[in-house]
């Protein structure tokens, strides 16, 4: 596969170590080696078995290294959460002029990665190269060798912020580009946070956005994490969020996801502490011919620890929306709770919804529950609404909203609800 070179790779490399801290360069070569002898994915791979990426491959990438600096913020971040303070990134690098955070003190930390001071540096290298040994992801290991930068937070002992948002986008200047974002987030014993990562792309703009946060909740700590995934409708996005859960930790998740041609949006946590639980909820919108995917795995390291999850997809035109969710419970993993839910809603003919669920219990003493659903909306239901006054649009904005608000209602997020309506609103419009 031409997409992109062994040759191009080691190059970048090369290039980000002239100006990049040295522990950087030592975790990039680490990861170099890796990508070289890395046959990307296929459907054939059981981690990619919902996802072809054929179409991808087709396209060759090169990486950028400048940003424009005469955009409009308006472009990219939708109006619901212009007034929440931001760290913002546009082609792969950071933009002072774009951001508008408050002057911190030293309980928080929220900047570039590429800005990072030296004395955090170790712990920054020991978390981005976090892994899981049951998620061999290819890209993955392309983005540890070749990220740009990224959001770096440490929410320190017993503080609080949020909302925050972390914005990424992409110009049209990005065309043909690979950028790669790596975010280390970090919420100390009993801090609270909530950070909301956006990813917005210019239309009609062919680039590729790999991300991947790397996420600590520690004891008694919280954390609400929402990423949107706006990019073009041309772009491809494959990233993941990788989360560790100490003792009675809490993570609340959701994921949005309806823009690329391709698409693909992990979430992995491992809940490596009793008392520790984690709300997955996901929500994805497909049209014209695009293909969303998502994969989650849940591991249930140690007893006493909950799990819910809920994820749903609406499909229109040809898409195809894909979701894999994995729970496992280890051997000494006793008294896990866990339930996961798939639903899907067709929205014509030609769109195609697979879910599939991936149960790995080892331990007796627990209680683990799933289900996955495909349907269409009720005629039945239309006709009520149409006979109460409501146009056939506005019925079926209706229905399809109900549907897709059950995924919100964990989240106090007004703004977040507001926006994910109008949203809805604008792809029934455009598609029905």
């Amino acid at each position: 596969m031409n997409w992109i070179s062994a040759n191009t790779i080691e190059e970048r490399v090369k290039d980000l170590a002239k100006t990049d801290p040295k522990g950087f360069n030592e975790l990039r070569t680490n990861y170099l080696s890796d990508v070289k002898s890395t046959e990307w994915p296929t459907h054939k791979a059981e981690l990619f078995r919902n996802l072809d990426l054929g179409t991808l491959y087709k396209n060759t990438f090169r990486f950028g290294g400048t940003s424009p600096s005469d955009i409009s913020i308006e472009t990219y971040l939708p109006e619901e959460f212009k007034s929440y303070p931001r760290l913002v990134f546009v082609d792969g690098l950071p933009s002072q002029t774009l951001s508008t955070l408050a002057p911190t003190d030293s309980s928080v930390v929220i900047e570039p990665l590429s800005y990072s001071s030296k004395d955090e540096l170790k712990s920054i290298l020991k978390q981005a190269s976090s892994s899981d040994d049951n998620y061999p992801n290819a890209f993955l290991k392309l983005n540890s060798a070749c990220f740009d930068t990224g959001a770096h937070i440490k929410i320190k002992k017993k503080q609080s912020i949020g909302p925050l948002v972390v914005l990424f986008i992409a110009t049209p200047h990005a065309k043909n580009h690979l950028i790669s974002y790596k975010n280390i987030l970090t919420i100390e014993p009993h801090a609270k946070a909530e950070i909301i990562e956006i990813y917005s792309g210019s239309p009609a703009n062919a680039y590729l956005t790999t991300a991947f946060s790397h996420i600590h909740i520690q004891e008694n700590a919280h954390l609400h994490h929402i990423k949107l995934q706006l990019e073009s409708n041309d772009a491809f996005h494959i990233g993941g969020t990788l989360v560790f859960q100490d003792e009675n930790s809490s993570l609340k998740s959701f994921a949005l996801n309806t823009g690329c041609q391709i698409s693909r949006t992990d979430v992995l946590t491992t809940l490596q502490a009793s008392g520790s639980h984690c709300l997955l909820n996901g929500l994805y919108y497909g049209n014209h011919s695009q293909t969303i995917d998502q994969y989650t795995s849940i591991d249930h390291a140690k007893p006493h620890a909950s799990s819910t999850e809920l994820y749903k997809g609406i499909l229109s035109d040809e898409s195809h929306g894909g979701f894999t969710g994995k729970i496992i419970v280890r051997p000494h993993a006793q008294k896990s709770d866990s339930k996961q839910m798939c639903r899907n809603l067709l929205l014509s003919k030609g769109a195609r919804a697979d879910a599939i669920p991936q149960l790995e219990i080892y331990a007796d003493d627990v209680k683990c529950s799933h289900g996955a659903t495909i349907g269409e909306l009720d005629e039945e239901e239309i006709f009520y609404l149409r006979s109460r006054g409501l146009d056939s649009e506005s019925a079926r904005h209706m229905l399809i909203s109900a549907f897709a608000n059950e995924t919100l209602e964990p989240f106090d997020s007004n703004p977040l609800k507001r926006f994910v309506n109008r949203l809805l609103e604008q792809k029934v419009m455009d598609h029905g």
